[in-house]
């Protein structure tokens, strides 16, 4: 069963909500952004071994912490509104699994 992780990204500090297929959340927790507690954060994650990452604003305030999940091996949910804001030159500023925009 694939897990979504949901991530909210603040300055120092994001909160994340692991989802499962049928919309249950697993789990949640608001970590800070600084090296122990972003490995705490891998942890929690990790716990589920077929797991997909969606951040919010992951070209914007998020783009830290997105390239940090990306050299831990991180995958990650595109949703069709962020292609199609790559394919049309729209800005890209969220890459979340639940974009309302």
């Amino acid at each position: 069963m694939t897990v979504i992780i949901g991530m909210d990204p603040h300055k120092r500090s994001a909160t994340i909500e692991i989802i499962a297929p049928s919309g249950q959340i697993l789990t949640a927790g608001r970590y800070s952004t600084d090296r122990c507690e972003f490995t705490e954060m891998l942890t929690t994650a990790r716990r589920f071994a077929d797991r997909v990452w969606a951040v919010e604003g992951c070209n914007g305030i998020g783009r830290h912490l997105t390239h940090r999940l990306v050299s831990a091996g991180a995958r990650f949910h595109v949703t069709f509104k962020m292609l199609e804001r790559q394919m049309f030159g729209r800005r890209n500023r969220t890459c979340c699994a639940s974009e309302s925009c």
